[in-house]
């Protein structure tokens, strides 16, 4: 009645803490409703524009992410920058403009013509020749701006005719690199392009690409800038009377600083559904139907309100199953916990009375061979039988807390008779035990020690069986000579009901507690136990008790 008591005790201030933080939440949903209608008219404004703020920072950020890429794109033809504006001073550099309708025209005898110096460095004989007539042609091309037919077409002979002996450099330098600002072939004709037709573009970089992979000179970007379309000045924007600051012009978004205009190419359809899909992901859209908006947001708030009542039920519901659980639980507990004891205290009386009569009957057919050994069998199973009680008695008020060590100096060779008579048919030895003593409870040490010598006679195949008690150094060691502990099983025969199989032997009788209960009984005097050694020659264990080992 007491503990029932204490039980409703519990649940009044439970159920009331669950009220409490119901009737709390209702009135954050109340508040919550009245500041979403108050505030639902003015969202729309903010929505707008706050979707107009993305979408021109959307594009800011992409027009900054490849502006590196123009700049470079407007000093390196090589470079790809494709989608991209870019205007200074109200010339377009980028991006490409259209091929010219006819390439342009420079006669043979003219004086830019660079004829002669090719017809000088295919005719040299010898190398000084050549070297002397390569200066001279690159000087003609540092001095005079030849068309880029013609520029190409007398560069791509001198290659073709160099490129079995001439130097990896000159090559490098003639088709791609440059010399002394002069631009390689590659460069050459891409910023000439607008001088060639579409036609003549494309069989010049074809020819001059072949020209470049012969010399060992990387010619992929120098196809993709050719491949590009270009494009005409009625595709792009009017950029000539732009304000200062970004503006977005058809499919264009461009940037004026001064005369200097930067643009990118982008989808601005694509660029608002992204902004929209982030204003979806915080919860920022617009809705289509503001007055179904507002509906919505009274059905929410009393939505949950009958969720609030619902839960309320749920949990007084969930307080009342779980105080009925755990008072189940501990009526369950006590009640295996008693039928334990009592059984076990039941069990000790008459075993007691069989071992008294085995022993009478023991000592009155003594010398009587039709009696065998009979009756010391039946002493020695009396004997099993009762310390299996002991043992589970002992855990059993360990385990309550009922058995708290008392503890006194104990002497290890006053226990040296108690274990010999445990063990008849087993060879004891001990060390040290003489003059130690020991802080500990009695009774709790003794159980320790006898549980130990029983494992190390339960567990052995040999004949005879040898246990040897030594004590030093604080340490107190048991080690016997059975048939070891695997690695894998050395905690866990610690552990309570767990008992080891051996391999093509018998089970062996027990509950599995008396390691355990050793290893209880030394954490109780702040000490270990712990497996020291093992193998297939014997098992030593190594107990330590604080304040007295």
């Amino acid at each position: 009645m007491p503990k029932r008591r204490t039980q409703i005790a519990l649940l009044i201030p439970a159920a009331a803490v669950v009220a409490a933080v119901l009737l709390l939440l209702l009135r954050v949903f109340h508040r919550e409703q009245t500041e979403a209608l108050a505030e639902i008219e003015g969202r729309r404004e903010a929505l707008k524009q706050y979707a107009e703020a993305a979408l021109s920072k959307r594009l800011h950020d992409a027009l900054t992410a490849v502006e590196p890429r123009i700049e470079a794109a407007s000093k390196d033809p090589l470079i790809d920058a494709e989608g991209t504006l870019y205007v200074t001073a109200n010339q377009r550099m980028l991006p490409p403009s259209p091929p010219s309708p006819s390439d342009a025209a420079l006669g043979d005898d003219d004086e830019a013509s660079e004829r002669p110096l090719v017809k000088a460095i295919v005719t040299a004989t010898d190398d000084a020749a050549l070297e002397k007539s390569v200066r001279a042609l690159l000087q003609h091309r540092a001095r005079w701006r030849t068309p880029v037919a013609h520029d190409a077409e007398a560069l791509t002979e001198v290659v073709e005719h160099l490129l079995p002996r001439a130097a990896p450099q000159l090559l490098r330098g003639l088709l791609r690199d440059g010399f002394q600002g002069q631009d390689g072939l590659q460069r050459r004709l891409l910023r000439g392009r607008t001088q060639l037709t579409a036609e003549s573009l494309s069989r010049w970089c074809a020819r001059i690409a072949t020209l470049s992979r012969r010399a060992g000179i990387e010619a992929d970007d120098f196809e993709a800038r050719c491949a590009e379309a270009p494009v005409a000045d009625a595709e792009l924007p009017n950029v000539s009377a732009l304000p200062e600051g970004p503006s977005r012009l058809g499919a264009w978004y461009v940037e004026r600083d001064g005369d200097v205009v930067r643009g990118l190419k982008v989808d601005t359809a694509a660029a608002a559904r992204e902004v929209q899909q982030q204003m979806k992901q915080l919860g920022l859209v617009e809705p289509a139907d503001w007055d179904a908006a507002l509906s919505r947001a009274r059905d929410l708030f009393r939505l949950k309100a009958g969720l609030l009542g619902l839960i309320g039920v749920l949990g007084v519901g969930v307080l009342a199953l779980a105080q009925l659980a755990q008072r189940r639980k501990a009526r369950f507990v006590e009640l295996k916990e008693d039928f334990v004891a009592a059984v076990s205290h039941e069990l000790k009386t008459p075993l007691a009375s069989m071992r008294v009569m085995a022993e009478t009957l023991q000592h009155r057919l003594e010398g009587h061979a039709a009696a065998k050994d009979y009756p010391t069998r039946l002493v020695t199973e009396v004997d099993g039988l009762t310390a299996l009680i002991e043992n589970i008695l002992s855990f059993n008020r360990l385990d309550k807390g009922r058995w708290q060590p008392q503890r006194a100096n104990v002497s290890l060779s006053s226990l040296e008779a108690v274990l010999r008579d445990d063990a008849p048919g087993a060879k004891l030895t001990f060390e040290g035990f003489d003059g130690a003593t020991l802080n500990a409870d009695p009774e709790l040490l003794k159980l320790c020690l006898l549980n130990l010598l029983r494992n190390a006679c339960k567990y052995n195949v040999r004949s005879p069986i040898e246990v040897a008690f030594s004590y030093a150094n604080g340490v107190l060691r048991v080690t016997d000579n059975g048939i070891g502990i695997a690695p894998a099983d050395r905690e866990r025969v610690f552990e309570d009901f767990v008992r080891l199989k051996t391999p093509g032997a018998p089970p062996r009788p027990g509950t599995g507690l008396g390691l355990a209960l050793c290893r209880r009984i030394a954490q109780m005097h702040g000490g270990t136990l712990t497996i020291e050694a093992s193998s297939s020659a014997g098992t030593t264990m190594a107990l330590t008790l604080s304040g007295g080992l």
